[in-house]
């Protein structure tokens, strides 16, 4: 008996019939079982693709940007999964896992795309790709490279938006020469820094992040310009006005000299505090001075008659000899003159021993003047002392009494010395 058939079922009048139909239909039933072995078999061949397939259709969540992606998809690779949702990375930008890993039931995929920031390194600017968090970690791998980063703001030019932590922390700052400390959130920047501190930048100030041994500081350079005055005396100067009222070679002062002011304003640059430039912007004079007026006599005094003293004796004679015989020559003179003379005033007192001086020196005439023009008066002062005492004009315009008065001041102050001859004539030296 095939395989295909089935068994003999024993000859009755009922199933003759059906005996004959069944042997009729035997090689359709055949064909249709081939027909269901090969159906079978495509069944079993199309059920390992069915598997094959259903190995490749995962469930997965992607961190990308700050968004979860989820999905359900026939995927083989990570990187098909974000071909599939349109998120293209390069060589800068961190994938993980790794583009290439097979898919499997819930994966986790996170990228993180780099972004450029421009860094001073070594003092020139640079621009980094990083998927670095914060500017600490990108200072930490550029001084592991052997290089010096920055950051720098200016009033006008803000530093990149790049978090200074990656955590909550402290950062240390020196803000016009002074150290100070702030508390900073995770991702703050540095204008989140100087707005902490309470720091506001002039126009000419500066803020520079840097590194020390892995650490972040922030330097805030302020500089600052000031103005300051101070003041110098300015001289007056000195007018002299001619005066026909007073007495040729003499003076008066009309009116005091008084000292002006001038206001010198100055431009100081300070940067943290320290004078690094001063420049003067201003010089005026303030305060005007006020001159001295000094009256200069031009009156020519009337010209007495000469008379010879003792004391032009001293001053012509050239011995002790001569002197004696100019003495007795005056005396001869004096004698014949006598009549021509002005009026004599008589001295005050009358005898005793500022009468003989007077007799002695002047021969007791208060007008009287020397033929140089030197000496004056009962006592022959000169302009010179005769003023130190307090005289004023010409001694021999004074009377006898004010002439009495300055010369015993001058007696008092500087002794008998003063009338050398006359004195030792008349005993009192």
């Amino acid at each position: 008996m095939s395989e295909f058939e089935t068994p003999a079922v024993p000859a009755t009048p009922e199933n003759a019939a059906s005996d004959a139909k069944a042997t009729e239909e035997k090689p359709n039933r055949k064909k249709g079982i081939i027909i269901g072995a090969a159906a079978a078999l495509l069944l079993a061949v199309g059920g390992g693709g069915a598997v094959a397939a259903a190995s490749l259709h995962h469930s997965y969540k992607i961190d990308y940007e700050g968004k979860t992606i989820t999905s359900s998809q026939w995927m083989g690779t990570v990187g098909d999964a974000l071909e599939a949702n349109d998120i293209k990375v390069t060589d800068k930008d961190t994938v993980s896992p790794d583009p290439g890993t097979k898919m499997t039931d819930n994966t986790e995929i996170t990228v993180v795309k780099a972004k450029p920031y421009t860094v001073l390194v070594d003092g020139k600017p640079e621009e980094i790709w990083t998927t670095s968090k914060s500017a600490e970690d990108i200072f930490k791998t550029l001084e592991s490279e052997g290089k010096q980063p920055q950051l720098v703001a200016t009033a006008t030019e803000s530093a990149p938006e790049l978090p200074l932590l990656d955590q909550v922390g402290q950062l240390d700052m020196i803000i016009g020469g002074q150290p100070q400390t702030v508390n900073l959130s995770a991702g703050a920047t540095m204008a989140d820094a100087l707005d902490t501190a309470k720091v506001k930048l002039e126009p000419k100030d500066k803020a520079t992040l840097r590194a020390e041994n892995g650490k972040l500081k922030l330097q805030v350079t302020q500089v600052r310009t000031e103005e300051r005055t101070e003041t110098k005396p300015v001289d007056f100067e000195t007018k002299e006005e001619k005066d026909d009222s007073l007495l040729r070679g003499t003076t008066k002062v009309a009116q005091e000299g008084k000292p002006g002011e001038r206001t010198i304003t100055i431009a100081e640059t300070k940067v943290d505090g320290q004078v690094t430039e001063s420049k003067e912007v201003k010089n005026e004079v303030t305060t005007q001075p006020v001159a001295k007026v000094v009256k200069v006599g031009t009156k020519v005094p009337p010209e007495p008659k000469k008379t010879y003293t003792a004391r032009e004796e001293r001053s012509n004679s050239k011995s002790s000899n001569k002197r004696s015989a100019r003495k007795q020559q005056s005396s001869n003179n004096e004698s014949r003159r006598a009549p021509k003379a002005a009026p004599a005033e008589k001295a005050t007192p009358g005898s005793g021993v500022w009468a003989a001086l007077a007799r002695c020196e002047s021969g007791g005439n208060p007008r009287a003047v020397s033929s140089n023009g030197l000496y004056h008066g009962l006592y022959q002062f000169t302009v010179s002392t005769w003023r130190s005492v307090g005289g004023s004009g010409l001694p021999s315009q004074a009377s006898p009494a004010e002439q009495l008065k300055r010369a015993k001041i001058l007696q008092a102050r500087s002794g008998w010395g003063q009338w050398p001859a006359c004195s030792r004539k008349i005993g009192v030296r």
